[in-house]
């Protein structure tokens, strides 16, 4: 059995050769247009449609669908849910840092006021309590930072850099 998913909405026919209205939500638009191939439930069964054009610089988006050639076969779909097998979609990659307040910083320098820098964030690890920086040091030893407010001074987005101020000896543990 085929799983479909909805990608948008059909909405009114513009003008009179079969053209129509559609709304595609933005993560399905790169399929919808590499597969050209829509399906539209009627009378309980997933009718193809395939794509003649669309035009997404138009508000809203118009699309042809090819052997519906005018106002009126159009119109028998108006108003209907846009279909795309789910086979034919492409699940994005999801990133795994996301969910964490300090994802955006793997990659950047970690500089400490008192010892300079430290190395770069090449990994974050989330505890209950916090986040974690792996911090790759310039020896290739890698260290576990604590990521809290208190210890850093702040993130220097343009430089990538997060600047802190480590308790003494925490990286002797």
């Amino acid at each position: 059995m085929e799983n479909y998913i909805e990608i948008g909405r059909l909405y009114k026919p513009h003008g009179l050769t079969g053209a129509i209205k559609v709304s595609i939500d933005d993560h399905y638009l790169e399929d919808f247009a590499r597969v050209r191939l829509g399906f539209v439930e009627l009378r309980g069964e997933h009718v193809p449609v395939f794509v003649e054009y669309v035009r997404l610089n138009a508000r809203p988006p118009i699309a042809k669908f090819e052997e519906l050639d005018n106002r009126d076969d159009v119109t028998k779909i108006a108003g209907k849910a846009l279909l795309m097998r789910a086979r034919d979609i492409t699940v994005p990659e999801a990133d795994p840092y996301d969910d964490m307040e300090y994802g955006h910083i793997v990659g950047y320098r970690m500089v400490d006021t008192e010892l300079g820098d430290l190395g770069e964030v090449t990994d974050l690890e989330e505890y209950p309590q916090q986040e974690m920086a792996e911090v790759t040091r310039p020896d290739d030893s890698t260290v576990l930072i604590p990521l809290h407010d208190a210890l850093i001074d702040r993130i220097d987005a343009e430089a990538q850099c997060i600047y802190v101020t480590l308790p003494e000896g925490l990286l002797d543990l």
